[in-house]
């Protein structure tokens, strides 16, 4: 079983072995590369990419978080000793630099959800249209520390994240247990979002004159929807989200107690309002964890609303 915060981990780190295996590939295949290295790294990378690919949850995000974490530094010491190996310097070179960041961004983006306003951590995956609805968001959330924007507006996207939290937080409180009532109202929250999306956007639906469009006296207004900037990641997440709702059907609906008896685990069941509970007994593994993944630090440091759309 996986939690929403593995299933994400696991999607967003493979965008980046997909773009390291393709760096050192290309490498390979060119002469003036020091090929042996590179060969060597990609070998390194093949591994944790399996690694973390079998890796299951403890349902405790924390503990899983730095075990990952672990895993990536182990390989990321590797591939310093195969640097050295082969007569390079052991603190340069473009995979020891993306897989360093690699750690980095799953350390910061288990503390983005740590700190959102709703509780998406150590929720098993069950495949339901609200828990689609929580995927999507956290990939969203995701991507802006695996992939950040270039030029992104901070007040904006605290505004949006706040919206959202509110927003998952009222779809919550309505405690829709059967599958036409969960994908009625997960879709009216997509709405509701998609709404709170063009309002932080474009700053509300008021006409605004354009700038030398007076013509015989006549002023030519056009809508601040038109001239407003791209509605962004936050409105891909909302259409790829409501999508996946609209296309699933009754047959595909399973809660966390099938998905899990599935699997032959313990039956137990979710409560929106207070997620799964934890397996505490992994607490003092997380702690331990914690302590070796702070022995070998990534990087080098010699380098809502109401769904009656009331918010």
């Amino acid at each position: 079983m996986e939690t929403i915060f593995l299933k994400v981990v696991k999607d967003l780190v493979n965008d980046k072995f997909t773009a390291m295996k393709t760096s050192l590939q290309d490498q390979i295949s060119r002469p003036f590369y020091n090929v042996k290295l590179s060969e060597k790294q990609l070998e390194i990378i093949k591994e944790l990419e399996q690694k973390l690919v079998k890796h299951d949850s403890t349902i405790n995000d924390k503990t899983d978080s730095l075990k990952i974490v672990k895993l990536i530094q182990d390989a990321r010491i590797e591939i310093r000793n195969a640097r050295v190996e082969q007569g390079e310097s052991q603190d340069t070179g473009s995979t020891l630099q993306a897989i360093s960041k690699m750690g980095d961004d799953v350390t910061a983006f288990y503390a983005k959800l740590e700190s959102f306003g709703f509780s998406l951590l150590d929720r098993p995956w069950q495949n339901t249209p609200e828990y689609i609805l929580y995927l999507h968001a956290a990939k969203y959330l995701g991507e802006t520390v695996f992939k950040p924007l270039q030029k992104s507006d901070a007040s904006v996207s605290k505004t949006k994240e706040t919206d959202l939290s509110k927003r998952l937080e009222a779809l919550a409180k309505q405690k829709n247990q059967g599958f036409d009532d969960q994908k009625k109202w997960t879709l009216v929250t997509l709405e509701d979002l998609d709404g709170d999306n063009k309002k932080i956007r474009n700053g509300g639906e008021s006409s605004v004159p354009i700038p030398g469009a007076n013509f015989l006296g006549w002023q030519f207004n056009l809508s601040t929807n038109l001239l407003g900037p791209g509605l962004g990641r936050f409105k891909e997440m909302i259409d790829h989200a409501r999508t996946k709702i609209q296309e699933m059907k009754s047959s595909e609906f399973k809660t966390i107690d099938q998905s899990f008896m599935e699997q032959g685990g313990d039956n137990f069941s979710d409560d929106s309002d207070n997620p799964p509970v934890v397996n505490t007994e992994n607490d003092d593994q997380a702690a331990s964890t914690e302590q070796a993944v702070e022995a070998h630090p990534t990087h080098d440091e010699s380098q809502g609303a109401s769904l009656s759309r009331s918010m």
